[in-house]
């Protein structure tokens, strides 16, 4: 786990933990499909009795967070939107470190994929791809 998302950790592990949620961060596994794992930066669940809920592996989460990778942007912008978005994983955040920003997504089921909700944005680039 980097520094930056060790305090978005904290921060989310704080405001569950008085709810009833649970956070936790890679390597624990999110089961997309038969056979089709993924390891979220960060996966939530605001109930910590969530059937979803497994040792080795969660079958579903309520948030997916993932700090954009600067060597593949694509696979969090492009292929990890869409494989969430069929697992029905109902909103996605992407962050943008290098901007201090985050891309808030929301499961349209109208459009079969995600909508863009939010940018949370502390820099000078705000219009992301949505």
């Amino acid at each position: 786990m980097t520094a930056r998302t060790g305090s978005l950790y904290m921060l989310l592990f704080r405001v569950l933990e008085k709810r009833g949620g649970l956070v936790v961060f890679a390597p624990m596994r999110l089961r997309l499909a038969a056979n089709r794992y993924r390891e979220p930066d960060l996966m939530l669940l605001l109930n910590q009795a969530d059937v979803r809920r497994g040792a080795s592996h969660w079958t579903g989460a309520d948030l997916v967070i993932e700090v954009l990778s600067a060597d593949d942007p694509d696979r969090d912008l492009v292929r990890k939107r869409a494989e969430y978005a069929r697992a029905g994983v109902p909103e996605y955040w992407i962050v943008f470190p290098e901007d201090k920003a985050i891309l808030v997504l929301t499961l349209d089921p109208e459009r079969s994929g995600y909508s863009c909700t939010t940018n949370y944005c502390n820099a000078n680039r705000s219009n992301f791809s949505t």
